[in-house]
């Protein structure tokens, strides 16, 4: 489960970086001027802190160029050499307004937004085919496509006697054929993304014989949802919103398990648990890291050591080889995680000394 991959792209770029948050709420009259005067605000503050005007253009024109929100809601922007890395809406408005010029990416209200990815594949089937949607762990689109089988004959005749047999079982034939064809594209799907949650659509015949015919891993995970069908007209809002419950779900039991191991191992001599910043800061420069945990605000303070190996820092500069600098820790852990590969929870679920703490990939 690495949910953060997807941002790992920021890691690629170099500072430094202009990192914004924003209220973008559209729930008054004014809300255009509001958010022109708190772009002008902004724009003074990245000015104040050496950003290149390249930069604060890309930051501006991502704020002027975006859809608005409906309502309540807030703005993520990063930035550096004037380009935009990462343009996202939050769900609430930052409590108070960020504007950021650092060495590094500040990450942490994008992650707390982001919760853990479900890899997951929802097939609309009939007894023709399938429009099938793949995502991976990242929230990322890996597949998208309809198959076809075929469509003559899928339709029994009324009538009895023996003219009328033949008919009757090149029906169930094509039927089978496109079932046992539909059943294993989405097979390919689940293997492909390893999802976690396969929600299959359509009209329940059809759903029942896909379902008998997936194999035992697609099996597994899958749910059947009982609004929407392939036809033209269809409701598709109640599916994708029934989707979107299904996925919580599974985020919920993700979220919990990941909690319960961390405490296990907490518990354990010579356990895969760290916490406090510098058991935690050690393991992310042996790469050793699988899941970094986070609270929310614990970091706000805190400053760690970096010698701008992307993943070299330290409670303490006499940790690291050659020359350290001393950088926020809220901006370096979730970097040097990134550039790691390990997953990212923003918690306040556990008790962490100094806000912070890891699952550790091995002893």
């Amino acid at each position: 489960m690495n949910a953060y991959r997807s941002l790992r792209h920021v890691t690629d770029a170099r500072g430094p970086f202009a990192s914004v948050y924003v209220d973008s709420s559209h729930d008054t009259e004014d809300a255009a001027r509001a958010i022109e005067l708190r772009w002008r605000a902004t724009r003074q503050a990245l000015q104040e802190q050496g950003a290149d005007e390249p930069t604060i253009t890309a930051v501006g024109e991502a704020i002027d160029d975006g859809v608005p929100t409906i309502g309540r809601g807030g703005r993520a922007i990063v930035a550096t050499g004037g380009e935009v890395l990462i343009d996202q809406r939050l769900p609430d408005a930052p409590p108070v307004p960020v504007a950021r010029v650092s060495e590094l990416p500040y990450l942490m209200p994008v992650l707390a937004a982001r919760r853990s990815g479900v890899p997951h594949v929802v097939a609309t089937v009939d007894r023709i085919g399938v429009d099938l949607r793949a995502v991976d762990a990242t929230g990322d689109l890996v597949a998208s496509y309809a198959r076809e089988g075929a469509r003559h004959p899928v339709h029994k005749v009324g009538g009895g006697g023996r003219a009328h047999q033949p008919i009757q079982r090149r029906v169930e034939q094509t039927v089978d054929t496109n079932v046992a064809d539909i059943a294993a594209e989405i097979d390919t799907a689940v293997r492909r993304v390893g999802a976690d949650l396969l929600a299959l659509v359509g009209e329940v015949r059809a759903r029942s014989a896909v379902t008998h015919a997936l194999s035992h891993r697609a099996a597994e995970v899958c749910v059947e949802v009982t609004a929407g069908a392939r036809a033209a007209g269809a409701n598709t809002h109640a599916v994708e919103q029934r989707v979107h419950q299904l996925i919580d779900a599974r985020q919920d039991q993700h979220e919990d398990e990941v909690l319960q191991r961390f405490r296990a191992e907490q518990g354990r001599d010579q356990g895969l648990a760290v916490d406090g910043l510098a058991g935690t800061a050690s393991a992310l420069r042996d790469a050793n890291v699988a899941t970094l945990f986070v609270g929310d605000t614990a970091l706000s303070d805190a400053m760690v050591w970096t010698n701008r190996d992307p993943f070299a820092v330290a409670a303490e500069a006499a940790a690291l080889d050659g020359d350290a600098e001393s950088v926020r820790a809220d901006e370096a852990l979730p970097y040097a995680a990134l550039t790691t590969g390990a997953t990212i929870v923003v918690t306040d679920g556990l008790d962490l000394r100094d806000g912070v703490g890891a699952l550790l990939r091995h002893p």
